[in-house]
């Protein structure tokens, strides 16, 4: 089993192992999914076994070489969540992962990167995916690049794009956002100046 899964590109978890079925769910003998060949009980015809590897590919994705660039900074991914099994007494048939990353640049070679990363581990399916963008900034405002998707570009009859909002990236997307009252006050006056200078211009 280890080398099975460790020439795939996973890892064994240590602290589970296969185990014989009999009357009792957990019975004798005990089959780890590690060690050196030949040196336990030998199994043969007629034994019953749960085998219950415990594989690791998703946490191998932060390893990953992915893009970045010199103003919006590096390739971010969330591994949002994961789905598998229906009773913690069946061996799941399969298991899912959504993950979502935040481009900065091409989705070409973040593509090339997940499929070798994937390739003989994962089956893979792609969703939808808004192009990493430079907006226009306002001189007097504090920028900052921030890694999470807009629907600006969706907005393509607009004019020139800005972005601008009262709260904090820190909380957005969290289970406790939040924006401070004092904030969305402030906002009005940062409004006003926004409103200002692009007249003025």
């Amino acid at each position: 089993m280890q080398a099975v899964v460790e020439a795939a590109g996973f890892s064994v978890v240590r602290d589970l192992v296969g185990h014989g079925i009999g009357i009792e769910f957990h019975e004798e003998p005990q089959v780890p999914n590690y060690g050196k060949p030949k040196r336990r009980e030998k199994l043969v015809p007629g034994l019953t076994l749960a085998i219950e590897p415990m594989l690791t590919l998703l946490p191998t994705i932060h390893s990953l070489s992915l893009p970045r660039d010199e103003v919006l900074g590096d390739t971010t991914v969330n591994i949002g969540t994961i789905r598998g099994g229906t009773e913690a007494n069946i061996v799941p048939a399969l298991c899912e992962a959504e993950l979502m990353f935040r481009l900065v640049g091409p989705v070409e070679p973040l593509r090339e990167s997940i499929v070798a990363w994937a390739r003989g581990k994962a089956e893979l399916e792609w969703g939808s995916y808004i192009p990493a963008q430079h907006f226009h900034v306002i001189d007097g405002f504090d920028v900052a690049p921030v890694a999470y998707t807009t629907d600006i570009p969706l907005l393509n009859r607009w004019g020139t794009p800005l972005l601008f909002g009262p709260g904090s990236i820190h909380v957005a997307h969290t289970p406790d956002e939040y924006i401070d009252v004092r904030e969305l006050r402030a906002a009005v006056d940062s409004y006003d100046r926004i409103v200002r200078s692009l007249l003025a211009s």
